[in-house]
């Protein structure tokens, strides 16, 4: 184990969470193993919040209605204490509070308030391919997404797109304005607070393609930091159906993603099957994943706390595994990811350069 983890453990032991957080933050800055560093940010959150008698393994919380919380006199410091605990709630339902967990999304979806800026009108995409991505800032990276979406070999889709609370304008005049190509492009925004969560900004775009779009049969989400191979979509469906049909010692695929970081998530093997060539994988990141509908309701919906590690604890559960495209048809191109630093985010083997590229951090 790496020693600051380490470190890390004996505080928590001492019974001092805010320094094992301090201390996983760096170990992760010093190439620890992600899901490490983050378990022990989680027990770490676990352990103040169990003192406060909102969470308790076994039992269900106290029930107090998100919106009186939110606009109570003490709405501005709820908001605060909500936006503080999204950045470390990835690992919490591994620890049996899925209860407490997902009351507190509850609670922030609720301070959130998500507005419709642009919904096309008609009825969805006859693909029934949901691309779900969150947007933080960045236009420049997000910019390059885009363009590489409307140049994706894949059928007209329905791209659900939500600003999390960027201040910087360029991003709402990027997402109002983009030109959607093939596809149907919805613009959502968080009003709320910058949230920086997967789980909480997911949970929102969901909600709204399962009640405005009637749901979906596949759902790509895709960060705003990423560059696509123009066959990412295709590589990755190819990879989904030459492994569906079979049974491995790990399970069954229960996901796909194109992008492959060896030292943040490496592969239990490589197989090969039809002439498709896959990895198995135990984790994977979260900057593309191609989910059947099948899986979303077997295994991941409601998504209510949809962050990486969830959903791998998920997927075992129901005898799923995820894997991935070889070689990568993804690559993350942001120094910081919207949750944790990611400069162990690389995919080695994604094909040649992509021009523009450069790693940007914040």
């Amino acid at each position: 184990m790496h020693r600051l983890l380490e470190e890390a453990r004996r505080a928590l032991a001492a019974g001092d969470p805010g320094r094992a957080v301090r201390l996983a933050g760096r170990a992760l800055a010093e190439g620890a193993p992600p899901p490490a560093a983050h378990r022990v940010t989680a027990e770490a959150l676990a352990d103040v919040l169990r003192r406060t008698g909102l969470l308790g393994v076994g039992l269900r919380p106290g029930r107090v209605d998100a919106a009186d919380l939110a606009s109570g006199p003490a709405g501005d410091t709820v908001r605060d204490l909500v936006e503080a605990l999204q950045r470390s709630l990835s690992a919490l339902a591994g620890l049996g509070e899925g209860a407490g967990l997902r009351a507190l999304h509850e609670l922030a979806e609720t301070v959130m308030r998500p507005r419709v800026l642009v919904a096309p009108e008609g009825p969805p995409a006859a693909s029934r391919i949901v691309v779900s991505m969150l947007c933080c800032e960045r236009p420049g990276l997000l910019a390059r997404t885009l363009a590489d979406l409307r140049r994706l070999e894949m059928p007209p889709a329905d791209v659900v797109c939500l600003d999390d609370a960027s201040r910087d304008p360029r991003v709402r005049e990027l997402l109002v304005g983009v030109d959607p190509g093939p596809h149907r492009v919805h613009v959502l925004r968080n009003e709320g607070f910058t949230s920086r969560s997967p789980a909480v900004g997911t949970n929102s775009i969901l909600r709204y393609v399962e009640e405005r779009l009637g749901g979906f049969e596949w759902l790509m989400i895709v960060d705003s930091d990423v560059a696509l191979a123009p066959d990412a979509w295709v590589a990755s469906l190819a990879t989904w159906r030459a492994l569906a049909g079979h049974e491995f010692p790990e399970g069954r695929v229960g996901l796909v993603t194109g992008f492959h970081s060896e030292k943040a998530h490496p592969a239990l093997r490589v197989v090969e099957i039809d002439g498709v060539r896959a990895r198995i994988k135990e984790s994977v990141g979260a900057c593309h994943l191609v989910i059947p509908r099948q899986t979303y309701v077997r295994a991941l919906g409601p998504m209510d706390h949809l962050q990486d590690w969830g959903w791998c604890q998920r997927l075992r559960a129901h005898g799923l595994f995820p894997a991935a495209t070889v070689p990568s048809r993804v690559q993350h191109l942001g120094e910081e990811s919207l949750l944790w630093h990611a400069r162990v985010d690389v995919a080695e083997d994604y094909p040649g350069t992509v021009p523009g590229a450069e790693r940007i951090a914040g």
